[in-house]
């Protein structure tokens, strides 16, 4: 099953569906109620697949806030001192 083309429509109209939320839990659960309304004839393994597309198609545009992993502001020139320990 091609399902490019539920994908490709679901990231055309993103903007109305997410109406500006950044929060992925958030992006996710739009994402699979669009899918359940507009796409319900889909088995429920395509509506996942289309969903893990569609998320990855905004993780590589950005558009979720960046979270930080490491604290940017640690000052990497000194040693840490548990490292020390």
């Amino acid at each position: 099953m091609n399902l490019e083309p539920v994908t490709a429509e679901i990231v055309d109209e993103l903007s109305d569906f997410l109406d500006g939320t950044k929060d992925r839990d958030e992006a996710r659960t739009r994402n699979a109620e669009r899918l359940e309304s507009d796409f319900f004839h889909l088995p429920s393994a395509a509506r996942l697949a289309v969903i893990e597309a569609v998320m990855a198609q905004l993780e590589a545009v950005e558009h979720f806030d960046v979270e930080y992993v490491v604290n940017p502001f640690k000052d990497e020139s000194k040693p840490d001192e548990e490292a020390r320990a």
